[in-house]
């Protein structure tokens, strides 16, 4: 195997192991809003940690705070 071709698995298995924490990152903030939604938090609060609007923050998780909840 040449070394191009041994370097990309090394580094492809490296990408995967990143995008698992992604994930688990992602459903770890959607856990931590659905949360603060039931505990009275305001859009706006929740959108102060993202660094976005309050709108924002509704359209990117209110459908999975309805899920969850």
């Amino acid at each position: 195997m040449r070394g191009g071709q041994e370097g990309f698995r090394l580094g492809a298995s490296v990408l995967t192991e990143a995008v698992d924490s992604v994930r688990a990152g992602e459903a770890r903030v959607r856990e931590l809003v659905a949360r603060a939604r039931v505990n009275g938090r305001s859009w706006g609060e929740i959108g102060i940690a993202p660094g976005v609007s309050r709108q924002a923050a509704r359209k990117r998780f209110a459908e999975n705070v309805r899920t969850q909840v």
